[in-house]
């Protein structure tokens, strides 16, 4: 039987994007996202040099985002107010160069932290991107789990009322900030002086009356001392509703999955089926699953304990099925998890002098999530002949069949709503000093402390090693007890207390014996950042084209951090939510130089030639000295046209995690040149002889302003990693070593004839990725009238190699034009946001379209004869956004807005992720449908 997938799945892209278009008859502009225009241009020319220019991320010696060498995309605030976007998180979502790896959409199984944001550039791992918050680190989240963390904040922790823009480098800049900024830099710049009182208030609700979300916020700034002085305080609350499961939207009560045919070599049907209907083979109250000698192998267990056929679908494997009885994995499970949080923020500002600034603030920020998550699954429970409860005619069958004991698989709803929170608590206080040195130079000097707490906790999580205990019971006496609480051979210290538990059938289990196995294990990790920073800025001498910039500083940083967790969670004992103990610190000094130099100004094919250069030295207490550089060139040739091109050296150091984590043991079976054994093994403890990652970036553009009003840049990227840290799997080390690995070979121990008795093996540097593609932004603006305005901006990227290698001995596989969750580097080929505005001095209208390529589930589907799949494409998806907002009162200090997101109410496209028995991709599709938003602003 081949699945084909619904014609309604593939809803024409076409279609949206003239609806979009056809909204105002013209393209539109829904963001001020591109690269922002020279301040100062009056036309299309890039005359000036770098003296006179607004500082962007790009350079810290000076410059904006089109003369600067490498690409930098800015979001204004006008962005924020104009969509009533809640938060930063929200903004970079519309930057087709981020890739939505941990968001409300794609968190729903995932159990470290599933109301963060973090800022994700090239799919390269939120890790390799650096974010600052006015230019200086922020204190990362950095949850406690057993698969390794990303350390990196919470883009979603920023309240829009308070951002005065965002800037966004997209190519390597560790040169100028440091560690991390492989990807790129994603710098928030926050409101300093504000006069003035700002109120909002929004809700928004989904067109399937549900995943309601309300936030209110305020903004308060005021002078004093006769205008020396400035004063702000900002406070922000958001609360969003968690989604329901797969039976609140049609596409995902459908219940698509990736099933595996086992018989594929001989029933001539592909090695994996996408198929809607696809449920667990687990069994409800219970499955026999064998020995196959057994008479009832492939009976389930009815409520009361009675037995009959289980009906298996096609494919029937060890979890799914297509058809049959039962219901989706995922049934319970929240498509999105739900988040509240409120996040205020103070600062304050001082003029000591006309040359001499202090400063300083404090922010809070707390956020509760929660979801429920997937019900406790069991395979290959042992039940044995005298088990307590054990049906009669299945005690009688055992007998007759001369069996001892059988295999029983089950999915456990009646254990109870498994439900996660998480709380997480940041705290950050910057104190600093800015002024002038006199002539063009200018110097700050800033020192910010922030400290990130998390915990997480897992109700109704099942302890398995009390669920041993509990589900091999006898009778004594003619009472059901746990046979490892009696005196014998079996007995158990840690059996004490233990009440048996009933399996037979759904709803059999009592509720002391739920209340016994099922506990509610918390995990915990405190995160602190300490940063010392001063910088000097200026221009130091002229050259025949010009003034020469110079930016240098340094800078001294401490990060700690402390995990904690329960006992049992830290054991490895529960099913879900398990967390690894850590207690540690690096601490690094830096020093950095950037200079730009003019190199011609005003000759033939020179209107300007600039050079840029940096370089920075740092010392690890962790890894040592290192040394990262960049240098690039801007060229413009003629008026309106301008190339650029940059050439760089970035790392990312190992986090602490990566460093010194305890780790956790489990047994798994391995095979280490033909001997083959079950050990404990430990491949998430840190590796201290760690060193960074290094990555070279290339960045070539050119940018053109043909007539004033129009700009369109395009850039070419290839950020090539090496020496990524890369975890490996019990089974990957034992195939290396087998290969002749020795340096994996020495994780392991071995016993005289060769068997291998134990591994533990933490991360190794033997990763490599290989990003290439391009960027292209397009901003246009015109006035259609007098009064009236129109807009229009497209960002866009085009990947054309997402090459990964996980260091494993196979081949590196390019990931560019997949669409599928599974795995590292997966991105469309194309992604673009195209959006357009009509506005007056009372209204504005914006229009906008998503857009994503059509892709694949699996670059390596249909390589050979074992990955074949019946259908390994992903349809084009388009989503038509559209906002607006209404001016009331004199001067325009009473503002009303609205949208409707996803207005056509697009599906997700089948798209499923078999690890967390999710449907869809929610990295790149939506699964809220379509959604309304109002709310209104007022300002005084």
């Amino acid at each position: 039987m081949l699945i084909r997938k619904p014609i309604r799945c593939q809803k024409p892209v076409l279609h949206a994007l003239l609806a979009s278009t056809a909204l105002f008859s013209t393209a539109a502009q829904a963001q001020d996202v591109g690269t922002e225009p020279p301040a100062a241009s009056e036309a299309a020319s890039f005359d000036g040099g770098p003296s006179g220019l607004i500082v962007v991320t790009a350079s810290r010696a000076g410059g904006d985002g089109f003369d600067a060498p490498t690409p930098t995309t800015v979001i204004s605030s006008e962005v924020f107010e104009r969509e009533g976007l809640p938060n930063v998180s929200a903004a970079l979502d519309k930057i087709p160069a981020f890739k939505a790896t941990q968001s409300l959409a794609s968190n729903n199984t995932k159990s470290q932290n599933p109301g963060a944001r973090p800022a994700d550039l090239r799919g390269l791992g939120a890790q390799r991107t650096l974010v600052l918050v006015d230019g200086i680190r922020t204190v990362p989240q950095a949850p406690v789990n057993t698969t390794g963390a990303t350390t990196s904040p919470d883009m979603s922790t920023v309240p829009s009322m308070l951002v005065d823009r965002i800037e966004v480098v997209t190519g390597g800049a560790s040169a100028q900030w440091g560690s991390d900024a492989v990807a790129g830099v994603v710098n928030v710049i926050l409101k300093d002086d504000f006069n003035g009182l700002d109120l909002s208030a929004q809700y928004g609700i989904s067109d399937e009356g549900d995943g309601d979300q309300l936030q209110l916020g305020g903004l308060f700034g005021t002078d004093f001392d006769d205008g020396r002085g400035n004063f702000l305080l900002a406070f922000n609350y958001q609360k969003i509703e968690r989604l329901g499961d797969l039976s609140t939207r049609d596409w995902a009560s459908e219940a698509w999955q990736l099933v595996s045919n086992s018989g594929y070599q001989t029933n001539g049907d592909p090695a994996r089926i996408l198929s809607p209907n696809v449920y667990t083979t687990l069994g409800r109250g219970g499955l026999i699953i064998g020995p196959s000698s057994f008479s009832l192998d492939g009976y389930k267990f009815l409520p009361g304990g009675e037995v009959a056929p289980f009906d298996f679908g096609e494919y029937a494997g060890s979890s799914y099925m297509v058809g049959g009885e039962g219901g989706s994995t995922i049934e319970g499970v929240s498509l999105a998890p739900g988040v509240e949080r409120i996040d205020p923020y103070v600062r304050v500002e001082w003029d000591l002098d006309d040359a001499t600034t202090i400063f300083a603030d404090l922010s809070y920020s707390r956020s509760t999530s929660n979801f429920f998550t997937i019900a406790q699954r069991d395979r290959r429970l042992t039940i044995r002949r005298d088990n307590a409860f054990l049906p009669t005619p299945v005690a009688d069958a055992m007998d007759a069949d001369g069996i001892t004991s059988f295999q029983m698989n089950r999915i456990s709803h009646d254990f109870g709503a498994r439900q996660i929170t998480v709380r997480n608590e940041a705290y950050q206080g910057t104190i600093g000093v800015k002024g002038s040195l006199g002539g063009s130079w200018d110097w700050d000097a800033a020192f910010r402390h922030g400290k990130n707490s998390f915990n997480s906790v897992t109700t109704n999580n099942t302890s398995m090693s009390r669920l041993a205990f509990a589900v091999d019971s006898i009778l004594v006496g003619g009472q059901s007890v746990c046979r490892a609480a009696q005196p014998g051979p079996d007995y158990n210290p840690d059996a004490e207390g233990c009440v048996p538990i009933n399996l037979f059938g759904e709803g059999a289990p009592s509720s002391e014996a739920l209340t016994y196995v099922n506990m509610a294990p918390q995990t915990g990790s405190d995160y602190t950042l300490d940063t010392i920073m001063a910088n000097v800025r200026g221009e130091p001498f002229d050259t025949w084209a010009g003034p020469v910039a110079l930016a240098l500083g340094l800078e001294y940083r401490k990060e700690q951090q402390v995990n904690s967790a329960d006992a049992g969670a830290a054991a490895q004992d529960f099913s879900t939510g398990n967390g690894t103990v850590l207690a540690d610190e690096f601490d690094v000094a830096e020093a950095y130089v950037e200079t730009i130099l003019p190199i011609a100004r005003d000759m033939p094919f020179l209107q300007s030639l600039d050079l840029n250069a940096a370089v920075r030295f740092a010392h690890y207490s962790s890894v040592g000295d290192q040394t990262t550089w960049k240098i690039g060139a801007t060229w413009e040739p003629v008026d309106g046209v301008l190339l650029r091109g940059t050439r760089s050296r970035d790392i990312r150091a190992p986090s602490l995690y990566e460093l010194y984590s305890g780790g956790a043991v489990l047994n798994a079976t391995v095979n280490v040149n033909g001997k083959s054994a079950n050990i404990p093994t430990n491949v998430t403890i840190g590796n201290p002889d760690l060193l960074p990652e290094t990555a070279d970036t290339l960045t070539a553009g050119v940018v053109v302003e043909p007539i004033r009003g129009l700009s369109l840049s395009v850039d070419y990227f290839d950020i090539d990693l090496k020496d990524a840290i890369t975890s490996l799997r019990a089974g990957n080390a034992a195939s290396l070593c087998t290969l002749g690995e020795q340096f994996i070979c020495d994780n392991f121990t071995f016993d005289t004839d060769g068997t291998p008795t134990s591994l533990s093996l933490g991360p190794q540097n033997i990763g490599s990725l290989r990003n290439k593609g391009l960027d292209f932004v397009l901003s246009f603006e015109t006035a259609i009238s007098n009064s009236l305005d129109y807009s229009a901006s497209m960002t866009g990227t085009h990947v054309l190699n997402s090459i990964v290698d996980l260091g494993l001995g196979g081949a590196p596989i390019d990931r560019a034009g997949e669409g599928g969750q599974a795995n590292l580097g997966a991105l469309p080929s194309w992604r673009f946001t195209l959006s357009q505005t009509v506005s007056s001095d009372q209204f504005s209208i914006t229009g906008q379209v998503k857009f994503i390529s059509a892709s694949t589930i699996d670059n390596r589907f249909n390589s050979i004869p074992a990955l074949t799949i019946n259908d390994n494409e992903v349809p084009a998806t388009a989503y038509v956004n559209l906002y607006g907002r209404y001016f009331l009162g004199a001067g325009n200090e009473f503002e009303i807005f609205g949208g409707v997101e996803n207005l056509f109410d697009q599906d997700p496209p089948p798209v499923p992720y078999t690890i967390i028995n999710a449907p869809t991709n929610g990295q790149f599709y939506d699964k809220l449908g379509r959604f309304f938003r109002m709310g209104f602003t007022a300002h005084f």
